[in-house]
């Protein structure tokens, strides 16, 4: 079994299979041309140095709700830069729209920062965002998404996680990759939250999964400012609720343990 409802928020893994983590918000385009966001950028730079430029990402929007809204103006188009730390483990994206802040697994044996290191992060980097003309950065998103790789046989998987069930009859030839996704909806005080996740095979030796955890939670009001922390929290919880409802108990022994 797995274990699902309040009591998972809780619970505490020592060494959770985390290889990367982003958490971040989105909010009304500022005024800012490519020039300004590597000024900008400039904040960050004793902590993330090495800068880059990147395609900027589209607004997100729940599923089944339309598209990128059309943006008519001038210029190059939006901008979307990465700085990175000196040892490639933490990266901040920023974009007239939006920042985020990931966490990456990128020596082996390094162990997962924590969503309290990450949430602490975020909060520096928003209070150090640039307010042209004096806008106010009133959170429309929040997202927490990470990704966890799991040892785990394709014939096991029934084991490894409790969304799986083993056929009641065999299949016709040999088992070789067997998928599964899932998009939730929930309600929160300050709107809509949406969860999705996946799960593939992944190549090497031993056999292992990725489990791809992504939970986003958009403003259905107008929000002051502080609230982004509120959703982002949100985001999170729904997000730690998600991988313990499919992952097995059995499993999570492997990881469990007290702060």
């Amino acid at each position: 079994m797995a274990a699902t409802g309040d009591d998972v928020l809780q619970r505490y893994l020592t060494n959770p299979p985390v290889i990367e983590a982003v958490a971040g918000i989105e909010f009304r385009a500022r005024p800012m041309d490519v020039v300004a966001l590597v000024r900008e950028t400039s904040k960050w730079s004793a902590d993330y140095p090495v800068v880059s430029s990147q395609p900027p990402l589209p607004p997100s929007r729940p599923v089944g709700q339309p598209g990128p809204e059309l943006q008519f103006m001038q210029g190059a188009g939006p901008s979307r830069l990465w700085a990175v730390s000196e040892d490639g483990s933490w990266l901040v994206q920023s974009q007239e729209d939006r920042v985020l802040v990931n966490w990456r697994k990128v020596a082996e044996g390094a162990k997962y920062a924590g969503f309290d290191a990450m949430r602490e992060r975020l909060i520096k980097l928003h209070k150090l965002l640039d307010r042209p003309q004096g806008v106010q950065l009133s959170p429309r998103v929040a997202e927490f998404s990470y990704v966890n790789q799991i040892e785990a046989d394709v014939r096991d998987l029934h084991e490894t996680y409790a969304i799986f069930q083993k056929p009641e009859r065999k299949l016709p030839g040999d088992l070789v990759a067997e998928r599964y996704e899932a998009v939730t909806r929930l309600q929160h005080e300050h709107g809509l939250g949406q969860v999705t996740l996946t799960i593939e095979p992944a190549p090497g030796t031993p056999p292992t999964t990725m489990l791809n955890v992504s939970a986003k939670f958009f403003a259905g009001k107008p929000l002051e400012e502080s609230d982004f922390t509120a959703l982002v929290d949100a985001a999170h919880d729904a997000s730690k609720e998600a991988f313990f409802a499919v992952v097995s108990d059995a499993t999570m022994s492997r990881w469990e343990g007290t702060p």
